[in-house]
């Protein structure tokens, strides 16, 4: 792990999460001594990092919802683009699944949780332009301290424009496993890949819960 500073404020600390559309860092502001998470994908070319840019440009015009995490800032740092989120402290859904799936977790328990993931995704799908989150799963599903769901992960959040984007097999709908882009279908189907999951204590199809 590096131990510069990103964007010149911005201590890592650790990775939490990789993968085909780039790492989530979880971070120090050293500016307001806070906790961060920040998205870092790639961006070597001009016509990339304008698609980032334009991205990264929507999402910083969301206005705040509970169950999403505020997007605070973004820089690019040589050939990468970060994105700055607040960071969600609580357990993801993954995780609850493996250390108290009994193989499912409760029922109650799902349908809360799902009930305000939905919310979250139709105010993200409401937007204008809409965003599609891109990969909901379990693990983007983190239950707070305060009892609330938040779903985090926005990297591969997009509007749905043609652009192709990676999902997590198990969960991502069939297009988008096909290459087309992702859309508001696609991040419904993913939420019902999720309930199953949560349910049962594994995904359809024989996957491995994430």
């Amino acid at each position: 792990m590096r131990t510069e500073l990103l964007g010149n404020r911005y201590e890592p600390l650790e990775v939490v999460g990789s993968g085909g559309e780039g790492r989530v860092l979880r971070a120090l502001d050293r500016q307001h001594d806070r906790l961060v998470a920040l998205k870092v994908r790639s961006a070597p070319t001009g016509s990339a990092r304008g698609e980032l840019l334009r991205e990264a440009r929507i999402l910083l015009s969301l206005e705040p919802h509970a169950s999403l995490p505020m997007v605070r800032d973004d820089f690019f740092h040589e050939e990468e683009y970060v994105i700055v989120l607040d960071w969600i402290e609580g357990t993801d859904l993954g995780g609850l699944l493996e250390g108290q799936g009994t193989p499912g977790l409760p029922p109650s328990t799902v349908l809360r949780s799902l009930a305000q993931a939905a919310e979250a995704l139709t105010f993200l799908h409401g937007h204008d332009p809409p965003v599609v989150h891109g990969d909901v799963k379990p693990a983007n599903l983190v239950l707070t301290e305060h009892g609330r769901i938040v779903v985090v992960d926005f990297g591969i959040a997009s509007t749905g424009d043609g652009v192709a984007r990676a999902g997590t097999p198990g969960f991502v709908a069939p297009e988008v496993a096909a290459g087309e882009p992702p859309t508001r279908a696609s991040d419904i189907f993913s939420l019902a890949m999720t309930a199953f999951t949560l349910l049962t204590g594994s995904p359809p199809r024989g996957g491995t819960p994430e």
